[in-house]
């Protein structure tokens, strides 16, 4: 489920133990991301790790948030599989398309 997790070192990727329950590599994600500087995330990363304040900003720099990534996969997507609801909230307030597949 869980591609890359924020290690314990601020800025660290690691891969996810095999036997690690997911909750756990999601609370970690939530608590390390404080420690990152996301401001080189572009905004498919952005999603997928939860930095709100990053997503918001790069949207309203203008950003569509209809715009599949190349994977034709669209942000409220990527938002939904990672379970990152403030996200989710945020995109469709900006008026993400909900029926849009990928």
């Amino acid at each position: 489920m869980y591609k890359k997790v924020f290690g314990a070192t601020a800025g660290s990727c690691t891969e996810p133990e095999a036997d690690v329950d997911p909750i756990i590599i999601k609370e970690a994600t939530k608590s390390n991301l404080a420690d990152v500087d996301c401001s080189e995330f572009d905004i498919v990363k952005a999603v997928q790790y939860g930095a709100t304040a990053r997503v918001r900003e790069l949207i309203d720099d203008g950003y569509d948030v209809n715009l599949p990534d190349s994977d034709t996969i669209y942000l409220l997507h990527w938002a939904s599989i990672n379970n990152r609801v403030e996200i989710v909230r945020l995109l469709l307030e900006r008026n993400a398309l909900v029926d849009a597949l990928g």
